[in-house]
């Protein structure tokens, strides 16, 4: 596995959620702009407030549509992603092992190495002598 930074695809997903929160509040701000404004009845040849919030709807819900579309692609890349970095880790043979149990196998392969070390001199003295 190259230099894959697996944690991109969260942060990407971060900076949807807070784009899409900015545009939120935006449109928002467009409704409360168009309430403020509005009066009843409206003027002759002026669109009624009902008709303006629905174009402002429109728009928003047009948006929200996008954002959910790369919502899912995100997603998508990052189960990707996962799925890449567990079959990493089955091929380096980490899968399913936690910290803990990844440093007692070290640990007994270092006391396996050690005892052969030991075995080794212990021969090479026999011989020697």
């Amino acid at each position: 596995m190259k230099n894959d930074d697996v944690s991109e695809g969260s942060r990407e997903l971060v900076d949807l959620s807070a784009e899409a929160i900015s545009s939120l509040g935006f449109h928002l701000s467009q409704v409360g702009q168009i309430i403020s404004k509005s009066q009843l009845p409206p003027n002759k040849g002026d669109r009624s407030s009902a008709y303006k919030l629905k174009e402002k709807l429109d728009m928003y819900q047009g948006y929200t549509d996008e954002v959910q579309r790369r919502r899912n692609e995100l997603e998508q890349k990052m189960a990707e992603d996962f799925a890449r970095l567990k079959a990493w880790r089955a091929q380096s043979g980490t899968e399913g092992k936690g910290l803990v149990e990844e440093l007692e196998a070290l640990y007994g392969k270092v006391r396996q190495q050690d005892k052969e070390i030991k075995n080794k001199q212990r021969q090479i003295e026999e011989e020697q002598a």
